[in-house]
Order: structure tokens, then C-alpha cells, then sequence
């Protein structure tokens, strides 16, 4: 069994975004998951890593985890020192709106492009939409590829990819 092959365990668990919507739905197959994850979580040896205090305190709330055995590093966030305006002023053009982060419905990527399609439709050439990030196929919430494709032949927003240079690409966004 898994559960015996393992000395010790190290979760690292998304429980805002993914465990506590799902929990709240009431699904008989989440509930059960939920009960092999207290089990593991709760095993000696254990430790489960969230990057937040919201997750550190729900886990704890729903009895899935004593609070000895969660471990919260500050994984989230922005460093506002690296991450800041440009000091320069705004070149003439369009208005950029920018989105950052994974191509995921939860996220708000189907919200911005139609936000893009409307906005483009009733003043033309006064915004730029941008949105830096890739999608994600191990999560159920990512785009899909057609609908991935179809968004950027609309040409409504700019899809970058990946962006390795964030504090410039901030920058320039208004």
C-alpha cells in the first residue's frame, strides 16, 4: 500500500483554490478523498507545507490538520521592491491592461478576454490587452487549447506565454 511505503510525508496543499470549493459541493467522492487526506496529513512523520495563513487556518478548522503539523512559508505574493511602476513617464498609445498568471477559468483569463472583446468593441485603439502566463494541463480549470487558439485569432488580447522578465513587462502596463 502507499500509505505504508512512505516513512514520512511532505504535502504542500492549495486549499483555498482547489479543497475547499470542492469540499463545499458536497461531493461524496471529495468527502471520502478528504478523509485519505486527513489520514495521510496526520501520520507521524508528516508535514504539510501551505503558503498562506487562510490555508493554515482552514485546514486546521476542518479538522484535516493539528496545527503542530502545518508548516506556513510566505509563498505567495509580490516582492513590491522589485515589482513596482516604472519611474518613466507613460509613453503615448493605448491604454495596456495586463493579466499575470496561469490560463485557468478560476482565475479570471475568461472574465478578461471578454472584458478585452467588450472594451475593444466600444473604443476602439484605446486599450491593449496583454496577458502573461501559460495554461496548465494537470489542472482541470486550465483553457483548453482550441479555446486558447480561437482567443488569439479574435486578436482581442496578446497572449505572451511565459514572461521571464516581469518587472519590465509591469512596468510598462498601465
Amino acid at each position: 500500500m502507499l500509505m505504508e511505503a512512505a516513512k514520512s510525508s511532505l504535502l504542500l496543499i492549495d486549499v483555498q483554490e482547489r479543497l475547499l470549493p470542492a469540499m463545499a459541493a458536497g461531493d461524496e467522492v471529495v468527502r471520502r478523498c478528504s478523509m485519505l487526506l486527513k489520514a495521510a496529513i496526520n501520520r507521524p512523520g508528516s508535514a504539510v507545507i501551505v503558503q498562506n495563513a487562510d490555508d493554515f487556518d482552514a485546514l486546521h478548522r476542518l479538522g484535516l490538520s493539528a496545527r503542530d503539523n502545518l508548516k506556513l512559508i510566505r509563498g505567495s505574493g509580490v516582492n513590491v521592491s522589485r515589482f513596482k511602476p516604472a519611474a518613466a513617464p507613460r509613453p503615448p498609445g493605448p491604454l495596456r491592461v495586463l493579466f499575470v498568471g496561469r490560463l485557468l477559468h478560476d482565475k479570471g483569463i475568461v472574465e478578461f478576454v471578454d472584458c478585452a472583446r467588450r472594451c475593444r468593441a466600444a473604443a476602439p485603439g484605446v486599450f491593449e490587452f496583454l496577458a502573461a502566463g501559460e495554461t496548465d494541463r494537470g489542472n482541470p480549470a486550465s483553457v483548453n487549447a482550441p479555446a486558447l487558439r480561437r482567443w488569439r485569432a479574435i486578436g482581442d488580447v496578446t497572449f505572451l506565454g511565459h514572461v521571464p522578465d516581469m518587472p519590465t513587462l509591469l512596468g510598462r502596463a498601465d
